[in-house]
C-alpha cells in the first residue's frame, strides 16, 4: 500500500455497534398536546365563548344633529369670538349662533343696514375700509366649523349674501352683536343645561 503524500492517516470506516463520533440531540421532554385541542378543536373552544353584550352609551345631548357649517371669520372676531364664549362659560357655537341669529333680527328691525356698495367694480359691505386693509383681512380669514345652526337661520343668513360674499354679511352680524355684547347694551344669561348654553332646550 503506498504512502499518503499530505502525511494524514486514511480515514477508518465505524466499525458496527462503535460509538458515534457526533454529540446525540437533545431528548424533547415535551409532553405532547391534550387531546381536547387536537387539530380544529381551538376553533370550535373560541367559538363555544359566549360574546359579551356591550350597549351603545345613551346621547345626553338632545339636540338634533346637523351638518357642520363651514364659515370664514375676520381674525379679529374669531378672537372676540373665544374670549366672550369663555367669559360667559359657554361653547363658541353657542355664541356665533345667537350673533347670527340677533344679528338677523337686527336686520329685520332696522337696527342694522347691510347696505352693499360698489369698490372697484364689486359690491361690497366693506366700502369704508381701505381696499389694501380688505385684501389683508380676505387674507387672514379663518375656516371655521359652527354646529347646531338650524337650516332656518343658515338659509336667512344667504339670503342677505346675494349681491355679496358670505363672509362678508357673517363678520358684519357678529361684528354688530359681539359690539353690543361688549358696551353692555345686550345682556345674555346662559342657562345650564348639561354644560352651560345660550340654547338650554336646543
Amino acid at each position: 500500500m503506498g504512502r499518503n503524500p499530505f502525511g494524514a492517516k486514511p480515514a477508518t470506516p465505524p466499525q458496527e455497534g462503535a460509538a458515534s463520533p457526533f454529540p446525540a440531540a437533545p431528548f424533547d421532554e415535551t409532553p405532547p398536546p391534550p387531546s381536547g385541542f387536537e387539530a380544529g378543536s381551538v376553533r370550535s373552544h373560541i367559538e363555544n365563548i359566549p360574546a359579551a353584550n356591550f350597549h351603545a352609551k345613551k346621547r345626553e345631548d338632545k339636540r338634533e344633529r346637523v351638518h357642520s357649517r363651514f364659515m370664514q371669520l375676520i381674525e379679529a372676531n374669531q378672537t372676540r369670538v373665544i374670549q366672550l364664549a369663555d367669559q360667559l362659560g359657554v361653547p363658541q357655537y353657542d355664541l356665533i349662533r345667537f350673533a347670527l341669529d340677533h344679528g338677523l333680527q337686527e336686520v329685520k328691525g332696522g337696527g342694522l343696514v347691510l347696505e352693499p356698495t360698489l369698490a372697484k367694480g364689486a359690491l361690497t359691505l366693506y366700502a369704508d375700509t381701505r381696499v389694501g386693509t380688505l385684501r389683508k383681512q380676505k387674507q387672514k380669514l379663518s375656516n371655521v366649523s359652527c354646529r347646531y345652526i338650524p337650516d332656518e337661520l343658515w338659509e336667512a343668513v344667504k339670503t342677505l349674501a346675494e349681491v355679496v360674499p358670505l363672509w362678508q354679511v357673517i363678520n358684519r352680524l357678529l361684528d354688530h352683536t359681539l359690539t353690543q355684547i361688549e358696551r353692555g347694551e345686550l345682556k345674555l344669561r346662559p342657562q345650564q343645561a348639561r354644560a352651560y348654553t345660550l340654547y338650554p332646550e336646543g
